[in-house]
C-alpha cells in the first residue's frame, strides 16, 4: 500500500463489564461510591488500521534523479504494461 493511504482491517467493538457499587447517599445526594465487585463479560476488541509506507514513486523518479535513471525507469514501466 502506498504512502498516505489507509484501510480498516477490522472494526473495533466495545466491551461489557458488570459492576456492583456501594453508594452512600445523604438527603438524596450521592456522597460516595465504592466498587464492591466487577467482572468483565465481553472483552473489548481494538480497531485495526493498516497504513501505507511504500513510496508513491520509485526512488529514481524523485526530483534528484539523473537522465539515465529516468530512461531506465521509463523502460521498466513500458515492460510492465
Amino acid at each position: 500500500m502506498t504512502e498516505g493511504r489507509s484501510k480498516v482491517v477490522s472494526e473495533g467493538t466495545p466491551g461489557k463489564k458488570e459492576v456492583q457499587r456501594k453508594v452512600k447517599m445523604i438527603n438524596g445526594e450521592i456522597v460516595s461510591q465504592d466498587v464492591i465487585y466487577q467482572k468483565v463479560l465481553v472483552s473489548a476488541k481494538p480497531k485495526i488500521i493498516e497504513y501505507g509506507t511504500k513510496p508513491r514513486f520509485p526512488v529514481s523518479l524523485q526530483p534528484h534523479a539523473t537522465i539515465w535513471e529516468l530512461r531506465i525507469v521509463r523502460w521498466y514501466h513500458s515492460a510492465w504494461i
